[in-house]
C-alpha cells in the first residue's frame, strides 16, 4: 500500500510539473506578443506566483487558476504606465490561461485582481496584516499565499 501510495504522490507531483510547464509557455507567449506589439519588456522585475494546489504541486487533471506577481519596490514601479503595463499582462495571462483550459479561480485569486497584484513592500504589509488581524477571508489568503512557487520571473 505504501508503494501505491508514494507512486500516486510521484505521478501528481510529475502531473504538476506538466501544468507548471504550461502555464510558464503561456507567460511566454503573453511577453512575446506584448513584445511583439511594441510595448517592452517589463519595465520592472517581477516574480509570477502559482498558489494553491500548483504551489504545493498536487494539480490534478482539471484545476483552476491561483495566481499572483511581485512587482519590485522600485519608484518605475508606482507609475501609471507601469501598473497599466503589468495590469495588461496579468490580464492577458489570465485569459490565455483560461483558454488552454485552466479555469477562472471562482475566488479572484488571479494576477489580475489587485488584491494579488502588488509591490513586495504591499505583499509585506497584507502578509502583516493576515497574521495580525486574522479574519476568514484573511486566513483563506495565507493558506493560499503561504504555499506559493515562482512560475516565472524576471530578475535584475
Amino acid at each position: 500500500m505504501r508503494e501505491n501510495n508514494r507512486s500516486a504522490g510521484m505521478a501528481v507531483r510529475a502531473l504538476s510539473e506538466v501544468h507548471l510547464a504550461i502555464q510558464r509557455r503561456c507567460i511566454d507567449l503573453v511577453l512575446a506578443e506584448i513584445q511583439q506589439e511594441g510595448k517592452g519588456e517589463p519595465p520592472v522585475p517581477y516574480a509570477f506566483l502559482i498558489m494553491g494546489s500548483g504551489g504545493r504541486k498536487e494539480m490534478i487533471i482539471r484545476t483552476d487558476q491561483d495566481n499572483g506577481i511581485i512587482l519590485a519596490d522600485d519608484p518605475v514601479t508606482e507609475a501609471p504606465e507601469t501598473r497599466r503595463w503589468f495590469m495588461d499582462f496579468c490580464d492577458r495571462v489570465n485569459h490565455r490561461l483560461d483558454d488552454v483550459g485552466y479555469e477562472w479561480c471562482t475566488g479572484d485569486i488571479m494576477a489580475r485582481n489587485p488584491d494579488f497584484h502588488k509591490t513586495l513592500n504591499e505583499w509585506q504589509q497584507q502578509i502583516s496584516n493576515i497574521t495580525d488581524l486574522p479574519n476568514e477571508k484573511r486566513a483563506r489568503w495565507s493558506t493560499i499565499f503561504s504555499i506559493s512557487k515562482p512560475c516565472t520571473a524576471m530578475i535584475v
